[in-house]
């Protein structure tokens, strides 16, 4: 199978892949399958309820950045095909070991944004990710949402992604209410807050067209002020980290 380094977030794709690699192997990933059950993980983080609502409209679940596949393990029972959009070969090896008797459930091993634009989805979809657009940088992530954005009427998210806190550092970035809505104007969003999660987490939209959309999360000034500044810090070590690998170089 050919690696195929996905455009935009190498970074990103570096550390993913080496941990698949290295120590996320399959006897890992069988033992945090038994966990991530045993601690009822698809119901805690939401991504239960929103499958069961998105398999009302739609009858094809995409997860983004799929690693091993639990999620779809998960949700392949509610729809008709389910599959797993993964960059790293070694991740993609081991999801369709452990999935190997769902006949339902596929791995493609592409970038997200690959994915999107040779896909041409053209009936509404479900599409998720777990805490993986917040490893990844702005300007990847809004050409991504760019072309989720076109998908048909009635099609559902779910991001698994924070957003309650601003942060901007070396491969975590967390992004307000405001930026999620600015990105995905024709949606419906729902922000879902986790309890005990410290940034809160969750964002749950459909698709319903730009007229109908009736909350756009705008901050007030004041609001956008607050975010900034509290986000200072964070800008604070990712500038010396940019200027401190820009010496190294």
């Amino acid at each position: 199978m050919q690696q195929n380094k996905p455009a935009g977030n190498s970074a990103s794709y570096e550390a993913h892949n080496t941990e698949y690699e290295t120590v996320s192997d399959l006897t890992w990933c069988i033992k945090h399958y038994k966990e991530y059950n045993d601690n009822n993980t698809y119901g805690r983080l939401g991504h239960e309820s929103a499958a069961l609502l998105a398999a009302k409209t739609t009858d094809c679940h995409i997860d983004i950045g799929a690693g091993a596949g639990w999620l779809l393990s998960k949700t392949a029972p509610n729809f008709r095909e389910v599959i797993g959009v993964e960059p790293s070969v070694a991740a993609v090896r081991t999801a369709q070991e452990l999935n190997k008797d769902t006949k339902n459930i596929s791995f493609v091993t592409s970038g997200m944004i690959e994915f999107m634009r040779e896909r041409k989805i053209s009936t509404p979809v479900f599409i998720t990710t777990s805490t993986v657009l917040s490893h990844i940088d702005n300007q990847t992530v809004k050409s991504f949402l760019a072309l989720v954005n076109q998908l048909p009427i009635q099609s559902v998210v779910y991001f698994g992604e924070p957003y309650g806190k601003n942060r901007y550092q070396y491969l975590w970035f967390v992004r307000s209410k405001e930026w999620w809505a600015s990105q995905l104007p024709d949606w419906q969003l729902e922000f879902k807050e986790i309890p005990n999660d410290e940034y809160t987490y969750g964002i749950y939209g459909t698709k319903v067209g730009r007229n109908k959309v009736t909350n756009r999360y705008n901050q007030t000034l004041l609001k956008k002020i607050f975010w900034i500044m509290s986000g200072i810090p964070s800008y604070g070590k990712y500038l010396a980290r940019t200027i401190f690998q820009t010496f190294k170089k």
